[in-house]
């Protein structure tokens, strides 16, 4: 029960910044390198490039578990230590978003700290939500998505420290 709700309020933010709906399984698979929306956020790392980053060892990323009309999320996938990580538990949530979230993430909103990030894709912008910690937003050309890491008692730096790994690891794909 902790990841579903885990994964539930770690896919509120990206909502709350203007993602749009999630896609569901009836659309077809993600080739290796693709525009990402719609698409299996699953694909996009594998357990040994989160393994590598997280320090520690990382089982295959997860889809959240299906809605009550059957469908998956695809656009969402949680990389953690074991099928139903704990809140101590260093874990990775990747979402895939559209470009026009990934711009309304840019925005200025009170409260929450914006701050653009070097290196990484075309774009890419940490925002720091209380309550919620940091996610990295990234686009490259028509793609976007949104990296979190949390677990572990860690700081807002090395959230940010790893979640810039995986990032480059996802944009590597595309």
């Amino acid at each position: 029960m902790h990841a579903m709700r885990v994964v539930a309020a770690l896919a509120v933010t990206p909502l709350l910044l203007g993602s749009s709906r999630p896609r569901s399984t009836d659309k077809a698979a993600v080739p290796q390198r693709v525009r990402l929306a719609p698409g299996d956020a699953c694909s996009l790392l594998t357990p040994a490039e989160v393994s590598a980053v997280l320090g520690e060892k990382i089982l295959p990323g997860k889809h959240p578990p299906a809605m009550p009309n059957g469908k998956v999320i695809m656009t969402l996938c949680m990389f953690g230590p074991s099928a139903d990580p704990g809140i101590e538990d260093k874990k990775a949530v990747l979402t895939i978003i559209t470009t026009r979230s990934f711009e309304n993430g840019t925005i200025p909103m009170q409260g929450i700290t914006k701050t653009p990030v070097s290196g990484i894709g075309d774009e890419a912008v940490f925002i720091i939500t209380p309550g919620f910690g940091s996610g990295l937003n990234v686009r490259k050309g028509g793609s976007a998505f949104q990296i979190r890491v949390n677990g572990g008692h860690l700081t807002t730096q090395q959230e940010q420290d790893l979640e810039k790994a995986l990032a480059k690891d996802v944009v590597a794909r595309l």
